[in-house]
Protein backbone atom coordinates (compact mmCIF):
# COMPACT_ATOMS: atom_id res chain seq x y z
CA UNK A 1 0.00 0.00 0.00
CA UNK A 2 1.12 3.52 -0.65
CA UNK A 3 -0.02 6.81 0.79
CA UNK A 4 -2.34 8.68 -1.59
CA UNK A 5 -2.85 11.65 0.72
CA UNK A 6 -2.00 12.59 4.30
CA UNK A 7 -4.50 14.84 6.09
CA UNK A 8 -4.27 16.72 9.36
CA UNK A 9 -7.53 18.58 10.04
CA UNK A 10 -6.06 20.55 12.95
CA UNK A 11 -3.15 21.83 10.88
CA UNK A 12 -5.31 22.40 7.79
CA UNK A 13 -7.93 24.52 9.57
CA UNK A 14 -6.42 25.35 12.97
CA UNK A 15 -7.86 24.54 16.39
CA UNK A 16 -9.29 28.00 16.98
CA UNK A 17 -10.98 28.09 13.59
CA UNK A 18 -12.49 24.63 14.10
CA UNK A 19 -13.76 25.65 17.56
CA UNK A 20 -15.24 28.88 16.16
CA UNK A 21 -16.86 27.06 13.22
CA UNK A 22 -18.27 24.45 15.60
CA UNK A 23 -19.84 27.12 17.81
CA UNK A 24 -21.19 28.92 14.74
CA UNK A 25 -22.60 25.63 13.41
CA UNK A 26 -24.41 25.12 16.72
CA UNK A 27 -25.81 28.63 16.66
CA UNK A 28 -26.87 28.65 13.00
CA UNK A 29 -28.43 25.18 13.22
CA UNK A 30 -30.41 26.24 16.30
CA UNK A 31 -31.59 29.36 14.51
CA UNK A 32 -32.63 27.19 11.56
CA UNK A 33 -34.36 24.49 13.65
CA UNK A 34 -36.18 26.48 16.33
CA UNK A 35 -38.58 28.45 14.09
CA UNK A 36 -40.19 25.12 13.15
CA UNK A 37 -41.23 24.78 16.79
CA UNK A 38 -43.01 28.11 16.80
CA UNK A 39 -44.87 27.21 13.60
CA UNK A 40 -46.32 24.00 15.03
CA UNK A 41 -46.65 24.96 18.67
CA UNK A 42 -47.36 28.20 20.45
CA UNK A 43 -44.57 29.59 22.61
CA UNK A 44 -46.77 29.03 25.67
CA UNK A 45 -46.99 25.28 24.96
CA UNK A 46 -43.32 24.69 25.81
CA UNK A 47 -42.49 23.30 29.23
CA UNK A 48 -39.36 23.78 31.29
CA UNK A 49 -39.71 20.67 33.40
CA UNK A 50 -36.90 18.21 34.03
CA UNK A 51 -33.93 20.60 33.74
CA UNK A 52 -31.62 18.06 35.40
CA UNK A 53 -32.37 15.52 32.67
CA UNK A 54 -31.68 18.18 30.06
CA UNK A 55 -28.32 19.13 31.60
CA UNK A 56 -27.50 15.43 31.96
CA UNK A 57 -28.24 14.97 28.25
CA UNK A 58 -25.94 17.89 27.45
CA UNK A 59 -23.13 16.34 29.51
CA UNK A 60 -23.76 12.89 28.00
CA UNK A 61 -23.74 14.19 24.41
CA UNK A 62 -19.93 14.14 23.92
CA UNK A 63 -19.33 10.65 25.40
CA UNK A 64 -22.26 9.32 23.35
CA UNK A 65 -20.78 10.93 20.24
CA UNK A 66 -17.42 9.22 20.83
CA UNK A 67 -19.06 5.89 21.68
CA UNK A 68 -21.06 5.95 18.45
CA UNK A 69 -17.86 6.57 16.47
CA UNK A 70 -16.48 3.32 17.82
CA UNK A 71 -19.61 1.23 17.39
CA UNK A 72 -19.07 0.28 13.72
CA UNK A 73 -15.40 -0.41 14.42
CA UNK A 74 -15.84 -2.75 17.39
CA UNK A 75 -16.99 -5.71 15.33
CA UNK A 76 -14.59 -5.25 12.42
CA UNK A 77 -11.33 -3.74 13.59
CA UNK A 78 -9.19 -6.28 15.41
CA UNK A 79 -6.73 -3.82 16.89
CA UNK A 80 -9.00 -1.23 18.44
CA UNK A 81 -7.59 0.83 21.31
CA UNK A 82 -10.13 2.62 23.51
CA UNK A 83 -9.03 5.17 26.12
CA UNK A 84 -12.00 5.95 28.35
CA UNK A 85 -10.17 8.64 30.34
CA UNK A 86 -9.60 10.83 27.26
CA UNK A 87 -12.58 9.62 25.19
CA UNK A 88 -10.36 8.46 22.33
CA UNK A 89 -10.75 5.53 19.98
CA UNK A 90 -7.77 4.52 17.87
CA UNK A 91 -7.63 1.87 15.18
CA UNK A 92 -4.14 0.43 14.76
CA UNK A 93 -4.73 -0.96 11.28
CA UNK A 94 -5.97 0.42 7.96
CA UNK A 95 -9.74 0.20 7.50
CA UNK A 96 -11.81 0.51 4.36
CA UNK A 97 -13.07 3.86 3.16
CA UNK A 98 -16.71 2.77 3.58
CA UNK A 99 -16.16 1.62 7.16
CA UNK A 100 -14.36 4.87 8.00
CA UNK A 101 -17.18 6.96 6.51
CA UNK A 102 -19.71 4.88 8.46
CA UNK A 103 -17.79 5.47 11.68
CA UNK A 104 -17.59 9.20 10.96
CA UNK A 105 -21.29 9.64 10.15
CA UNK A 106 -22.72 7.25 12.78
CA UNK A 107 -22.88 9.77 15.68
CA UNK A 108 -24.59 12.48 13.66
CA UNK A 109 -27.09 10.08 12.10
CA UNK A 110 -28.04 8.09 15.21
CA UNK A 111 -28.20 11.08 17.54
CA UNK A 112 -30.23 13.12 15.06
CA UNK A 113 -32.71 10.29 14.59
CA UNK A 114 -33.06 9.80 18.35
CA UNK A 115 -33.55 13.51 19.00
CA UNK A 116 -36.14 13.75 16.21
CA UNK A 117 -38.03 10.75 17.63
CA UNK A 118 -38.02 12.28 21.11
CA UNK A 119 -39.10 15.57 19.60
CA UNK A 120 -42.08 13.91 17.91
CA UNK A 121 -43.09 12.09 21.12
CA UNK A 122 -42.48 15.00 23.50
CA UNK A 123 -43.16 18.18 21.49
CA UNK A 124 -43.59 20.28 24.62
CA UNK A 125 -39.81 20.00 25.10
CA UNK A 126 -38.94 20.91 21.52
CA UNK A 127 -36.70 23.77 22.67
CA UNK A 128 -34.58 21.20 24.56
CA UNK A 129 -34.47 18.90 21.53
CA UNK A 130 -33.50 21.81 19.26
CA UNK A 131 -30.58 22.65 21.54
CA UNK A 132 -29.43 19.01 21.62
CA UNK A 133 -29.75 18.69 17.85
CA UNK A 134 -27.72 21.86 17.40
CA UNK A 135 -25.04 20.58 19.78
CA UNK A 136 -24.93 17.38 17.77
CA UNK A 137 -24.35 19.35 14.57
CA UNK A 138 -21.56 21.36 16.19
CA UNK A 139 -19.86 18.25 17.56
CA UNK A 140 -20.05 16.65 14.11
CA UNK A 141 -18.34 19.51 12.28
CA UNK A 142 -14.89 17.89 12.35
CA UNK A 143 -16.48 14.65 11.17
CA UNK A 144 -17.95 16.48 8.18
CA UNK A 145 -14.57 18.04 7.39
CA UNK A 146 -13.01 14.56 7.40
CA UNK A 147 -15.85 13.18 5.27
CA UNK A 148 -15.23 15.94 2.74
CA UNK A 149 -11.60 14.82 2.35
CA UNK A 150 -12.28 11.08 2.36
CA UNK A 151 -15.13 11.19 -0.18
CA UNK A 152 -12.74 12.62 -2.77
CA UNK A 153 -10.37 9.65 -2.39
CA UNK A 154 -10.32 6.60 -4.71
CA UNK A 155 -13.15 4.12 -4.22
CA UNK A 156 -11.09 1.17 -2.95
CA UNK A 157 -8.86 3.15 -0.62
CA UNK A 158 -8.06 2.48 3.01
CA UNK A 159 -7.77 4.91 5.90
CA UNK A 160 -5.07 4.68 8.56
CA UNK A 161 -4.82 6.96 11.58
CA UNK A 162 -1.42 8.40 12.39
CA UNK A 163 -0.06 10.64 15.14
CA UNK A 164 -0.57 13.74 13.01
CA UNK A 165 -3.95 12.95 11.47
CA UNK A 166 -4.89 10.24 9.04
CA UNK A 167 -3.59 8.85 5.77
CA UNK A 168 -5.52 7.65 2.76
CA UNK A 169 -3.84 4.54 1.38
CA UNK A 170 -4.29 2.89 -2.00
CA UNK A 171 -3.31 -0.62 -2.96
CA UNK A 172 -0.45 -0.80 -5.45
CA UNK A 173 -2.04 -3.84 -7.12
CA UNK A 174 -5.33 -2.02 -7.96
CA UNK A 175 -4.19 -0.23 -11.09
Amino acid sequence: MQCWKSINIDRQYGNQKIFFLSIMTMLVSFLAIFPFATLGYGATDFQDGHPLLFFGAILFMYPLHKLLHGLPLVFVAHKLKIDFRHFTIKVNEPISKLLYLTALLMPFTVTSILVCLFSANFPEYFHYWAILLSMNAGLSLTDFLKVKNVVASPFKSFIEESETGYEILIDNNDN
